[in-house]
């Protein structure tokens, strides 16, 4: 008998260990549209970011689980390892697929190669609030240029802001000065010259910074959730801004763009919210019976909105189709419906409920530029992009805080 468990405790860890090995031949994607942080342990130091769809295989398996609240929704997962540059790293796999069939679809409906977007160097951000009150302090978070690798040995937080800090604290914007805030300009590479230009495109209203006028703070990221063991990567980083500027903006300031450069991007007065007309099948300019989906989903509901010379299209199951003047196409997809993103309401004439919504908007938002159109999505995972009407799939990504 005692032979027989010697036996089995030999055998027992080679067949956990090949178990293992086998299940880990599989790929992994990366599911979050903006990048997947990986760490130096689990829920570690951030050291870096893989690119969207970037393919990973697990190594190893650390038994440490965790909940990341995201847009509303507990995100569950375990910190996992994988390989990078001969290391072994760490990510949350939530943000890790095997679907091929997910990915496929959403790289149909969703560019992810920069080098071919024309707008790939243009920096937008959004302007946000770490409050739900009215009149709050704006925040212009910057973290998404920050290179942790290069901040390896320097510190941009203060030391009193380290290790741990009280709860009042962690909820308030943080001041960093002198030698911290001038290495948070040096890390992100923008130039203390430059101005901060806040358009609001639903009451048209233009705020123009310099940025050296500008306080720069750092805000404790909530997805970290805790008030002691602080490093660096735990914090937010960008440019505060004072609630006087701010007021009647309603909350959170979520119908505004941030721009950071020498000169104003923006042109005023052309962006105009999406309120749609009901339409009958015969009127939607594309034949719905080559997409293979149920016919009652593709006439659930379809619209239209016209907007100078283009005219919109669209359906509940989420096809979009632009035509110009000439009933040339300008657009012609199926937006992407999954885990990292669901399609908002829309604003329908004579529907008093929805025209509040005013989610979608088109126009030209800026100078020299074609129309765009954005707020089709709600996404949870990743960043929001801008679409440029230029005929070549061009795009604008939001560049937000990706704290997965």
């Amino acid at each position: 008998m005692k032979n027989n468990i010697k036996l089995l405790l030999l055998i027992l860890p080679y067949f956990l260990f090949s178990f293992t090995t086998q299940e880990d031949q599989l790929s992994y994607f990366v599911t979050a549209k903006s990048g997947l942080n990986y760490r130096d342990d689990a829920n570690g130091k951030i050291l870096g970011k893989l690119p969207y769809l970037a393919e990973v295989k697990i190594v190893a398996y650390t038994g440490v689980f965790d909940e990341i609240k995201d847009e509303n929704k507990l995100i569950k997962g375990e910190w996992v390892g994988v390989q990078q540059n001969n290391k072994t790293v760490y990510v949350f796999n939530a943000f890790l697929s095997t679907s091929k069939v997910e990915l496929n679809q959403e790289q149909k409906t969703i560019p992810n190669n920069d080098q071919e977007n024309l707008y790939a160097g243009f920096k937008l951000f959004n302007l946000n609030a770490n409050s739900d009150v009215e009149n709050s302090p704006g925040f212009v978070n910057l973290s998404e240029l920050l290179d942790y690798e290069e901040e390896q040995g320097v510190s941009m937080v203060p030391q009193k802001y380290l290790d741990s800090i009280s709860k009042e604290e962690s909820r308030s914007y943080l001041k960093i000065e002198d030698t911290y805030r001038d290495y948070f300009f040096k890390n992100t590479k923008i130039a203390k010259t430059d101005k901060l230009f806040i358009y609001n495109y639903e009451l048209d209203v233009l705020l123009t910074f310099n940025l050296k006028d500008l306080d720069v703070v750092i805000y404790l990221s909530p997805y970290e959730g805790h008030t002691s063991g602080i490093t660096d990567s735990d914090y937010m980083y960008g440019f505060k801004i004072d609630a006087k500027h701010l007021k009647n903006w309603g909350y959170y300031y979520q119908n505004s763009f941030v721009y950071l450069g020498k000169e104003n991007p923006f042109t005023r007065g052309k962006m105009k919210p999406m309120v749609w007309t009901r339409i009958s099948p015969s009127q939607f300019p594309v034949d719905l019976k080559q997409y293979d989906v149920n016919i009652d989903q593709k006439l659930k509901g379809l619209y239209t909105f016209i907007n100078d010379d283009l005219t919109y299209y669209y359906s509940d199951y989420g096809h979009l189709v632009v035509l110009d003047a000439e009933k040339k196409v300008k657009l012609n997809k199926i937006l992407y419906q999954g885990e990292s993103a669901s399609l908002a309401p829309i604003s329908i004439v004579g529907e008093e409920s929805s025209e509040l919504e005013k989610k979608q908007w088109a126009g030209t938002l800026f100078k020299d530029k074609p129309s765009v159109l954005f707020g089709f999505h709600y996404v949870s995972f990743g960043c929001p992009a801008i679409t440029v009407l230029d005929g070549k799939s061009s795009y604008i990504r939001i560049l937000c805080d990706n704290r997965h």
